[in-house]
């Protein structure tokens, strides 16, 4: 059964949420006997197309519950979303998408958390490139002056960059080309933790033989990535070394006037 509904203004019926509600409750009961009515009752939401909706629902729009209650909501989700995505109309998607990208303003880290094991389960399902909303918003969270705004973005960021390796070759492309130069503007961010999230990032799209990377590679880049061997952590020196081994295998040429500095980091892995 396809998904289907006017998903403009999706306003829950107070009943209906009240049972989505119970039912998310009673599965927090380790109770043997009310986990298999649960799961039971489960079988048979998910063959009402609203049901997404209400999971949905709780998980981003209903601050003042429970966070246990909306992530688990939200876990349910993304089983959904992973068996039967397909099946979702062009319009639920859509919006299933847009209020993913109104959540990733969630202050919550547990929900915040199960936002992007949603949105990563979207991904796994269909193109980035169709989701340039997804793209503009974590690029805005990236250029956040609130640090933990920035790491938030990552969290998503990380898993595309590292997924970018099996996408088809236009949506990696479109992922370097959008993220890319967000990426190496941060290396040198304030916070240690987004410094190295980012160095590991540019790793995972440097793994890849790119024609958009073999442009971007330049002598600005790689100054600014050998800048990483003056930072005073460890961490940010063993990825440096990642990076510089990622460079020679797939683009040396582009190191020919570096060599001599690839003495200091390579010394201080050892």
């Amino acid at each position: 059964m396809a998904v289907e509904m006017s998903t403009a203004e999706f306003q829950p019926q107070a009943d209906e949420l009240a049972q989505v509600l119970e039912l998310l409750k009673q599965s927090q009961i380790s109770d043997t006997a009310v986990q298999r009515e649960v799961q039971k009752k489960l079988e048979e939401l998910k063959k009402i197309p609203t049901f997404s909706y209400y999971l949905l629902y709780v998980l981003t729009r209903m601050t003042d519950e429970q966070q246990v209650t909306r992530s688990l909501g939200g876990l349910i989700l993304k089983n959904n979303i992973h068996a039967a995505w397909s099946t979702y109309t062009d319009e639920a998607k859509r919006y299933v998408k847009a209020e993913c990208v109104h959540a990733l303003g969630e202050s919550n880290q547990m929900v915040r958390t199960t936002v992007d094991v949603v949105i990563a389960s979207i991904l796994s399902q269909e193109s980035i490139h169709a989701w340039p909303d997804l793209v503009v918003k974590l690029l805005d969270q990236l250029h956040s002056d609130q640090d933990q705004v920035v790491v938030g973005a990552f969290s998503v960021v990380q898993k595309i960059c590292e997924d970018s390796a099996f996408y088809q070759v236009e949506d990696r492309e479109y992922a370097l080309r959008t993220l890319m130069p967000a990426l190496v503007g941060l290396l040198l961010h304030q916070n240690v933790k987004v410094r190295l999230m980012c160095l590991q990032s540019v790793n995972f799209f440097l793994g890849i033989r790119s024609p958009f990377l073999d442009h971007f590679i330049d002598d600005r880049f790689l100054a600014r990535l050998f800048n990483c061997m003056n930072d005073s952590e460890q961490s940010i020196h063993d990825c440096l070394c990642q990076a510089l081994s990622l460079l020679c295998n797939l683009y040396f040429n582009k190191l020919t006037n570096y060599m001599p500095f690839f003495c200091g980091p390579l010394h201080s892995a050892q």
